[in-house]
């Protein structure tokens, strides 16, 4: 008890003065904003690869659908369905490089779209 007003009379005693210079403010206020764009380009990041993400797991879905009903239904009424998922799987085999090079292409030429839209607003 006597320690706790001891202390009680310490803190009323001591006042420090506080001192909010202008160049603190300054400093302060230009880390919240790097901060607020920072946030920014981040939430946008995350939806951008949501996206894709979303994208992959249509067409993952789209193929395994497609390889199992070949899968099931092999012969008979599917037999041309069976043809056509081969040969398409061959043509993204062959053709792997075109197809990944393509999509890196369009995404660099999306990329610079938004980023000219954001340097015009």
């Amino acid at each position: 008890m006597e320690t706790d007003e001891k202390i009680k009379a310490f803190m009323d005693n001591h006042c420090p003065e506080v001192n909010d210079g202008d160049k603190f403010l300054d400093e302060l206020e230009s880390k919240l904003v790097i901060m607020d764009q920072a946030r920014t380009i981040y939430g946008r990041k995350v939806r951008q690869s949501n996206g894709w993400v979303i994208a992959a797991f249509c067409v993952g879905a789209l193929f395994g659908a497609a390889y199992c009903i070949t899968m099931l239904f092999g012969g008979g009424r599917f037999e041309s369905f069976g043809r056509f998922t081969a040969d398409a799987f061959r043509f993204v085999t062959r053709f792997r490089f075109l197809i990944m090079a393509s999509v890196i292409s369009v995404r660099a030429i999306g990329t610079f779209v938004q980023y000219t839209k954001e340097e015009k607003q």
